[in-house]
């Protein structure tokens, strides 16, 4: 099936204060939109402790590095023996 045959990626930011910091930054989000982002991302992180869903988990503290990992995951999911 395809939910088998999938390979889950969270990408996920180092903490909740950058997220925070980088919506903020962006400018795109009203105060209201920012709180339930912010608790959404809380309540995933905890969620994700509690009970792993996904194969594999990037941190997004550097885009490049983030990026490389990823890529990374995807040559050797694309390469495996299925």
């Amino acid at each position: 099936s395809l939910v088998q045959d999938s390979c889950l990626i969270w990408i996920f930011p180092p903490s909740l204060e950058v997220l925070k910091k980088r919506l903020e930054q962006r400018g795109t989000e009203s105060l209201i939109s920012l709180e339930k982002r912010l608790c959404l991302a809380e309540r995933e992180i905890e969620e994700e402790k509690i009970m792993p869903l996904f194969h594999y988990k990037i941190m997004n503290d550097s885009f490049k590095i983030a990026l490389n990992e990823m890529k990374k995951i995807i040559f050797f999911y694309l390469h495996k023996p299925h």
